[in-house]
């Protein structure tokens, strides 16, 4: 990326009003964000393509929400509001690059673009719907909510065909192909994509010591043309138990995460940079668990130390490997069935840090 300037302004304005004897609330808020970028382009970071440029994005925002206690312990709520997301500077200045083609009317050789910046990216825009309900007791609390959003201008990676009429011949040590036009990867405003789903949460305090947490997600996604939106991740479940000292120096806690396998019908498979289909690694269903902790010595040092996929499992994040398509060539994101082990997450690994406050 470029060295960029970026200067973020926000202003908002929130209240929560009580009504009904306690029992009804009413939450409203405005909010006005405004993000200016200005890249700079030098040694470091050239732009072939010519497409990084300054810009700026700004919109309100708001939000309503009620939530009413139907009977002691027990609330339901319902919330609507506009949202709003700028670009972040790696989405509007994503690195470029050209490539090599031989044009086959003239044998000219020409670069021609692989992947480009956006200067015309817009900032997405999106109205959330919220309900659900939620119960509290003496030593423990449930909640279970849906919610469906639905974006305009979404912000996704995706593969264009460009100059289609013409016939471009490329090579590699593979050997040589004709194909009609190039494809650029970029990423670009899908139009109008609607998400929706729901998640659930417990939280239950076992004796003095010990806590116990179950989350669970389940999230869909699609596009205005009804194709699925990539992006979504599979169903995910955590389970976490945590132990706590009598004098709160010592803290230990065990997560187990389970995530189910990402299905192909669930999965958008666009061309690839030669207009074949390219078939997408999936990721598998996988369960992870962490071990981490605290010792805090007196008032100004403490310890966290962790033990991460304490079983070394292999294993691949959906987010990571959503783009990345079966194949024997290392660039334009194919990977081999050996290749893939690259985008893998980290087998058993541990983390320690030193925390000191004054």
């Amino acid at each position: 990326m470029p060295r960029t300037d970026a200067e973020s302004w926000n202003a908002y304005l929130r209240d929560r009003i009580t009504l009904l004897e306690d029992t009804l609330q009413l939450t409203l808020g405005a909010r006005y964000d405004r993000h200016d970028y200005t890249p700079h382009l030098g040694a470091t970071f050239a732009d072939p393509t010519g497409t990084v440029r300054p810009v700026s994005f700004a919109s309100p925002t708001w939000q309503a929400g009620l939530s009413y206690q139907l009977l002691p312990g027990h609330t339901v709520w319902f919330q609507a509001g506009r949202g709003f997301r700028a670009p972040t500077t790696g989405e509007m200045y994503a690195p470029t690059s050209t490539t090599p083609l031989t044009a086959v009317a003239t044998g000219k050789e020409v670069a021609v673009p692989t992947s480009v910046a956006n200067p015309d990216l817009e900032s997405e825009k999106s109205l959330n719907l919220e309900l659900g309900w939620r119960w509290e007791g003496t030593r423990s609390r449930v909640s279970v909510s849906a919610f469906r959003d639905r974006y305009d201008d979404f912000i996704d990676s995706l593969l264009e065909l460009r100059d289609p009429t013409t016939e471009y011949r490329s090579c590699s040590r593979f050997g040589c192909s004709n194909s009609k036009g190039y494809r650029v990867s970029t990423l670009a405003n899908l139009g109008e994509v609607t998400v929706k789903g729901v998640e659930a949460e417990g939280l239950w305090q076992l004796g003095d010591a010990w806590l116990l947490r179950a989350v669970y997600s389940h999230n869909e996604g699609e596009q205005k043309d009804g194709s699925p939106l990539n992006s979504i991740n599979p169903d995910r479940g955590v389970l976490g138990l945590s132990w706590q000292g009598v004098d709160q120096r010592l803290r230990l806690t065990g997560v187990l995460t389970h995530a189910l396998a990402k299905k192909r019908g669930d999965v958008k498979v666009e061309p690839d940079v030669f207009g074949g289909m390219a078939e997408p690694f999936l990721s598998d269903a996988y369960t992870v668990f962490d071990l981490f902790g605290s010792l805090r010595l007196n008032a100004n040092l403490k310890i966290n130390a962790g033990i991460y996929n304490l079983f070394d499992e292999r294993y691949y994040q959906w987010a990571r490997i959503r783009n990345v398509a079966r194949g024997e060539f290392a660039l334009y994101g194919y990977a081999t069935e050996d290749g893939i082990g690259r985008f893998s997450e980290p087998g058993r690994n541990y983390r320690l840090n030193l925390t000191w406050t004054f």
